[in-house]
């Protein structure tokens, strides 16, 4: 059965339309004038809201290699903003002369084999400590986190294309001015990774950028870098500096002669490409001094700038403020190091970044000591344990970590205008034994110095005076903390850690840790685990990131928008923003999902038709099977009518939704109440509340079971338009 939307169109000065199509990275950051001053219904978030009247939602999810607390609960959290300041638009941040980088690692991608995350290969191998045949049994497998769940994508697109799609949405979301990418190969499946890369940043985002980084560890022939450089050179992604130079910056330098890469360059140069150096050496104070004894007069001509792999202590984090002047006294420009811990399980090693204070300090190392560039380190290296990628153990903690502190390198430090709490900690004690039924031979060992810390940290970002409580079991710990940032520790203990922040003895905010803290373990994990109090649970359906239906031109683009729906959040990621041209049957967009069963479940999400010139739009929405199959279809239409009715077979004048005016340019919630497979109930509200529903309609074709919410573009004779849409949930009633 089809339920057909009619959609009020708005007619808008050219310049509001080429924003609202997404012409403009950050143009649609404002709800329209009447979304902002409407009154709120129960299921709308607003600072207006009674705090103590918002409550968030429970999950369930695994972590680590660990079983996750079952009852995590962010409450009270009274708007949908994902993080405690207002984000500058991408073309403000980008448009810095500071830029920053993430280390990209390619032979961890979000998925490596596209199957139900309990069966696919990470879980099954890198973090079981018997996968890949026991190889890494003795260290209790090889990592402990993973990227996000996900649902497997379906056949519409390469699952390969959708994630790295989202990986570069979620690092353009940031800020940041794009991805260093780690060159391991010059063949192979990482080679093609790499090459992927550039050809999807270039797709996704003009100021999206990748900084080529050869590994002269992994590239141990090094007579084929030249022709690999040529051909990366090429692509339109490839960071480019001001004067049109290709910057080129090298892990590990120092494995090569000051005059082989003097060569390297006088040979690109012969082919036309011109090219800068910026090494990134591990101790590059004597590897610096050795390069510029060697060329005294001409090394400026070759460098563009200096970088170290750094520190991952708190105490080595601070020597490095000193650095960017020492490098730029010598012309060069300083790229600093920031990492949020280091946790090794393949080799049994990891270094005491104390909760969040390393990396806190390494950026700070950077903003006050001047530095040019920042490389974080990393985007996806699980195998170190350095990702701030969101992931199934940390989350997005360290992720809007980097986000706020990329700000402030690049703008200044941004006003903390919504109240956030964040949580790290181990979910044991770093003193803990193995127990009688361990999965692991070798003991972690600290390194480089730090002592191991075995603490729990609640880091607060306050828009005024609170009182922070960290309860364990019911010892509770509190601490007075002014408006800013306030870190808080204390001792660790057994139990699930709760988080509060209260006002005048009301409780704002309270969060309960992800993973309780145990005494009896089978493998170590020395992983911080982080969370945030903006950020919902994981979802049980793991829903996944949007995919391309379709192959897109031009004239068609499916990037994150730079808002939140309105409604009380459902998601973990910004709005999709959908723009089309052309209006291609076969184009637009989907979800797929693991569906909680077969009997009642609810379908939501949350959308906004931008503006179009005077002309017919039509979107069409479906609710399919994994292969594709329809089970109900919802047809948004947008012209000179106004109003909502039902078309069911042929009938396309049956009344069965209350007529209302559905307009353009506003956010609308949709939910579609499933029963067994074959009928479903439709809601659609505003923040004034319900506009429309119908119950009882048939399944437009009998299914075995859902998979997929599919967005199409059908027609669109007025020209560009786009697709707001926002906190895709499935949930089981």
């Amino acid at each position: 059965m089809t339920v057909r939307f009619f959609l009020l169109a708005a007619t808008l000065c050219s310049a509001m339309l080429l924003a609202a199509c997404g012409a403009e990275e950050g143009a649609s950051s404002e709800l329209t004038t009447s979304d902002q001053t409407s009154n709120t219904s129960s299921d709308y978030d607003t600072s207006n809201s009674n705090p103590e009247s918002q409550t968030g939602q429970t999950n369930n999810t695994t972590s680590g290699g660990q079983t996750e607390n079952n009852n995590q609960s962010n409450t009270l959290v009274v708007d949908s903003a994902l993080l405690p300041f207002d984000q500058a638009p991408r073309s403000q941040l980008t448009a810095s002369n500071k830029k920053v980088f993430a280390h990209y690692f390619t032979p961890y991608p979000i998925s490596l084999s596209n199957k139900i995350p309990s069966e696919g290969y990470y879980r099954a191998h890198y973090m079981n400590p018997y996968g890949e045949n026991s190889k890494f049994y003795s260290k209790g497998g090889m990592i402990r986190q993973k990227p996000l769940d996900r649902a497997p994508i379906p056949t519409y697109e390469d699952f390969i294309n959708t994630d790295m799609r989202q990986e570069i949405r979620l690092a353009a979301d940031m800020g940041i001015d794009g991805f260093a990418v780690d060159i391991l190969n010059y063949s192979g499946y990482n080679w093609d990774r790499t090459v992927k890369i550039l050809d999807l940043a270039a797709q996704e985002y003009d100021d999206f950028h990748i900084l080529l980084m050869p590994d002269m560890i992994s590239l141990s022939d090094p007579s084929g870098f030249v022709d690999m450089i040529r051909q990366l050179a090429s692509k339109p992604a490839a960071y480019r500096l001001a004067d049109g130079r290709l910057l080129i910056a090298p892990y590990y330098a120092e494995r090569q002669s000051p005059a082989w890469w003097v060569e390297q360059v006088q040979k690109l140069r012969t082919y036309g490409i011109d090219v800068a150096l910026l090494p990134v050496y591990q101790g590059w104070r004597a590897d610096l001094q050795d390069f510029i004894s060697e060329f005294p007069t001409s090394y400026q001509d070759v460098l563009y700038g200096v970088s170290d792999w750094g520190p991952r202590t708190p105490e080595g984090s601070e020597r490095l403020v000193n650095d960017p002047v020492e490098a730029q006294a010598y012309g060069l420009k300083w790229m600093a190091p920031v990492a949020p811990q280091d946790v090794r399980h393949k080799v049994s090693t990891y270094v005491e970044s104390r909760n969040s204070l390393a990396m806190r300090t390494l950026w700070m190392s950077a903003i006050n000591g001047g530095a040019d560039m920042v490389q974080i380190i990393t985007w996806n290296d699980y195998s170190e344990g350095t990702e701030i990628s969101p992931s199934t153990g940390t989350r997005f903690g360290f992720y809007d970590l980097a986000t706020f502190y990329t700000q402030w390198f690049k703008l200044g430090k941004p006003e903390i205008v919504r109240d956030a709490l964040y949580a790290f900690y181990r979910e044991h004690h770093t003193a803990t034994a193995l127990g009688a039924n361990a999965q692991q031979t070798e003991i972690m060992d600290a390194i480089h110095g730090g002592t191991p810390n075995n603490e729990v940290e609640l880091l607060a970002f306050l828009t005024a005076p609170a009182t922070l409580e960290i309860d364990i079991n019911g010892q509770v710990q509190r601490q007075v903390a002014a408006a800013g940032i306030t870190s808080f520790r204390a001792p660790m203990r057994d139990g699930t850690p709760v988080f509060r922040m209260t006002r005048g003895g009301k409780v704002i905010q309270e969060m309960t840790g992800g993973v309780s803290i145990k005494s009896q373990i089978r493998v170590q994990n020395m992983l911080y685990h982080a969370q945030s109090s903006r950020r919902q649970p994981p979802q049980p359906s793991m829903v996944s990131w949007p995919w391309r239906l379709g192959n897109y031109s031009a004239s068609q683009s499916l990037l994150s928008a730079h808002i939140k729906s309105p409604f009380t959040a459902a998601s973990n990621f910004k709005a999709i923003d959908y723009y089309d041209a052309t209006a291609n049957r076969d184009l637009g967009f989907g979800y797929s999902f693991i569906s909680p069963g077969t009997g009642k479940i609810k379908v939501q999400f949350d959308f906004q038709i931008t503006a179009s010139r005077n002309g017919y739009i039509q979107y069409e929405v479906n609710l399919a099977d994994s292969a594709g199959n329809t089970g109900a279809t919802l047809v948004l239409d947008g012209g000179a009518v106004s109003g909502v009715t039902m078309a069911s077979g042929g009938d396309s004048n049956q009344s069965v939704l209350t007529p209302s005016t559905v307009e353009n340019n506003r956010w609308y919630r949709v939910e579609m109440k499933v029963d067994g497979l074959n009928k479903y109930d439709v809601t659609i509200s505003d923040r004034l509340g319900i506009v429309a529903m119908a119950t009882d309609l048939a399944f437009d074709n009998p299914l075995s079971g859902l998979g997929s919410l599919v967005f199409r573009c059908v027609q669109n004779d007025g020209g560009a338009t786009g697709l707001l849409v926002d906190n895709v949930q499935v949930t089981e009633l």
